[in-house]
């Protein structure tokens, strides 16, 4: 069997010895550099036909799922601030949630790779599933006056934190599959997924305010779908890697064989951060990587901490969640029309990504009392163009990250990516805090 499925590399007999693995350590990038050249003279897609659609939804799914968690946190803020009054507990989870997200995908690219890609998607979606269900087994503890409000909330966090280190492996596990052993097109269709997710859960927000006054119901119906929907992506993941498409990708994907041979965690330490730096010397890596950094960055200053402090010329809370809503529409069209048509370049990408700046500064001057906050059609504006280009720049970035190197890199790379978007959340968390403060002093 493959070493997907058993999570061990090559013939168990064999045991390489640590000169040899030093010089294939020095050696991997240097070699298939003919066979694995560059693939971005053509749109991703030019790589979508009739007889991979059906493994490309797959993947779309697999996407939705991946991130489900931090946008289900997204749709309950509602919820969480009721329950939580004066605490602000969504900055509160955001700035548990997305440091953890960033060290869960470094853990997972320095140990969690001697495991197998399926243990490690299977055993992290079973985890969301269990801290989904365990949000109303906690509400349901206060409803019953079992627990006080101040445990509630601090085993809330707790969640949230797990939340964000099996998210983390989830994530970067899928992007290090694909980019491992898979055309860029299914890469596409992870971020596409990405996308589809924060419509889906804001959508459902909007429907769940226009229907319920009941936070706690509402609530319930978004951790309840989020678990039903995991537990769907795990029963698709066995259906896929079953298949003949997917098994022969894989069996043809080059594979190194250190992950399972070196036992000492210090020895995975020293092995893979070095592996990480050689691939990081490829220029072309380097970019893409930083690059992915800054705009998640940008999009996690001011989505959704400086965005929730517009004014609501709606009432009732609308006008927030309509402006998430926008952004979450733009951000799926620059994922899916703009990504799989436009054929990028990486000077566009540098250009954009500077030109953004202008976009946040827009976004913060629309937040009473400045002087652009009593026209609500020119944020909107703002958000739509700050989504429609994360979402083009984010995906295009991911997919083509790998294009450059040879095919025992590109899994790293694939690690990489996340680990630089993951990144780029948690320290635009951390620089949203002190703009959202300096907005309130202002104000």
């Amino acid at each position: 069997m493959f070493n997907f499925f058993q999570g061990k590399g090559g013939n168990p007999s064999h045991n390489p010895s640590m000169a040899d693995r030093e010089v294939e350590c020095e050696q991997f990038i240097g070699d298939d550099s003919e066979l694995y050249c560059r693939n971005k003279d053509k749109t991703l897609v030019t790589m979508l036909t009739r007889k991979n659609i059906g493994m490309y939804l797959q993947f779309v799914l697999f996407g939705i799922g991946s991130v489900l968690p931090i946008f289900v946190i997204f749709a309950a803020v509602d919820y969480f601030d009721d329950i939580f009054p004066h605490r602000q507990p969504e900055f509160a989870m955001n700035a548990i949630y997305n440091p953890l997200l960033f060290c869960g995908c470094f853990v997972n690219l320095v140990w969690g790779r001697a495991a197998s890609f399926k243990w490690r998607i299977v055993s992290g979606f079973s985890v969301v599933v269990i801290c989904m269900l365990g949000f109303i087994f906690l509400d349901q503890l206060e409803l019953c006056g079992s627990t006080c409000l101040r445990s509630h909330y601090w085993s809330v966090l707790f969640l949230a934190g797990i939340l964000g280190l099996v998210d983390a492996v989830c994530q970067s596990t899928l992007f290090g599959l694909t980019t491992h052993a898979l055309p860029p097109i299914y890469t596409h269709g992870l971020m596409l997924g990405v996308g589809l997710c924060g419509l889906l859960m804001t959508s459902l927000r909007v429907l769940t305010k226009t229907a319920t006054k009941n936070l706690h119901v509402s609530s319930y119906y978004y951790f309840g779908t989020a678990a039903i929907f995991t537990l769907v992506v795990v029963g698709v993941y066995f259906h896929l890697i079953r298949g003949d498409a997917f098994q022969r990708y894989y069996s043809q994907a080059p594979r190194s064989g250190v992950d399972t041979d070196w036992k000492h965690p210090f020895q995975h330490f020293a092995f893979f951060t070095s592996e990480a730096l050689r691939v990081l010397r490829y220029k072309h890596v380097f970019c893409h990587c930083f690059l992915l950094t800054l705009v998640t960055a940008q999009q996690y200053v001011v989505i959704p901490s400086v965005a929730t402090m517009a004014t609501d010329f709606i009432g009732n809370g609308w006008f927030p969640v309509l402006l998430i809503l926008v952004y979450n529409i733009g951000d799926v069209i620059g994922r899916g029309p703009l990504a799989l048509y436009y054929m990028y370049s990486i000077w566009w990408a540098w250009l954009s990504t500077l030109a953004r700046f202008l976009i946040i500064a827009g976004i913060c001057l629309s937040v009473p009392p400045h002087s652009m906050s009593t026209r609500p059609a020119l944020m909107a504006t703002f958000v739509a163009v700050l989504g429609l280009s994360t979402g083009h720049l984010t995906t295009s970035l991911i997919s083509y990250s790998s294009s450059e190197v040879p095919g025992r890199a590109k899994e790293t790379v694939g690690y990489l990516s996340v680990l630089s978007m993951t990144l780029g959340m948690a320290g635009g968390s951390a620089a949203s805090y002190f703009i959202k403060a300096l907005l309130d002093r202002t104000g």
